[in-house]
């Protein structure tokens, strides 16, 4: 019987001695008040755990934190309070350094533009290790690109001079639309005079900054007139009626109500065909 007792006690040392070393393990990781043995972040105590991709970015979690995980944002937007940080793939909002309305799949979003982009990089750099080159959207050769180029120059050359032809040798242009029908200028010209018409929508930039500049170009010219159409918006009766596709469309006429080529979009242009009205 003593024997059991004495057997007793000892197994409850053993038990006792068992639950103190985690105590006296723990105490040893925090340190000393001096702060001998820094503290480890929280991402820092998660990631002895879990691996990089198990860690879960929640609201509340500190941004400092979210940094350290995935790294900088690409960008910072400002609205008072409210940062709007930019990542590949997704955006995360931050109130007072904390995440706030976190998209549940913000962290795969973000995993998987990662993953695109270094797949691009990778086609990328294999492409160029085989002398390709990336121009209009495609990988090429070289002389590909120098003969893409040269044939589109000479596209542009020859339209340019079918063009500046037209009314050198007096020849009536005719302006069709798209199914080949002759639009009609007549309600807008004046008789007897040249006419500067641009068709502008009031939402364009470009055509705000043009108008002044085609009104100024006439200004003091008795023979010809400026004009301008607001189009309203695309698909109104007024850019069907003259087809117009793009703004801003400038239309030149010489004094006979003649158009003196096709609608350009540039003061210089427009400036060249007047050059030419005031000759005739």
């Amino acid at each position: 019987m003593k024997f059991v007792k004495n057997l007793i006690w000892l197994w409850l040392v053993v038990l006792l001695a068992g639950c103190d070393a985690p105590t006296q393990e723990a105490s040893s990781d925090i340190g000393s008040e001096e702060g001998e043995i820094p503290r480890p972040s929280a991402v820092q105590k998660i990631k002895k755990v879990f691996s990089a991709d198990m860690v879960l970015i929640t609201n509340g979690m500190r941004m400092s934190d979210v940094v350290e995980m995935i790294g900088e944002p690409k960008g910072v937007v400002t609205d008072g309070s409210v940062k709007l940080m930019v990542y590949d793939g997704a955006n995360l909002e931050v109130v007072d350094g904390c995440v706030v309305n976190l998209n549940p799949d913000f962290q795969a979003n973000v995993r998987m533009a990662r993953e695109r982009m270094e797949q691009t990089d990778k086609f990328a750099n294999k492409q160029r290790a085989k002398g390709l080159v990336l121009f209009n959207g495609k990988w090429m050769k070289p002389e590909e690109k120098k003969s893409f180029v040269s044939r589109q120059l000479a596209r542009m050359r020859k339209k340019k001079q079918e063009q500046e032809a037209l009314p050198q040798n007096n020849q009536e242009f005719v302006f069709q639309d798209n199914a080949g029908r002759v639009i009609d200028h007549s309600p807008l010209l004046q008789k007897g005079k040249g006419m500067i018409l641009i068709f502008y929508g009031n939402w364009s930039v470009a055509c705000e900054n043009l108008i002044p500049q085609l009104s100024k170009l006439v200004h003091n010219d008795k023979d010809i007139v400026f004009k301008k159409v607001d189009i309203r918006q695309w698909g109104s009766s007024i850019a069907k009626k003259y087809y117009v596709t793009s703004v801003p469309n400038i239309r030149v006429f010489d004094k006979n109500g003649q158009l003196m080529g096709l609608p350009v979009r540039s003061l210089s242009e427009a400036q060249r065909y007047v050059e030419m009205v005031r000759k005739q």
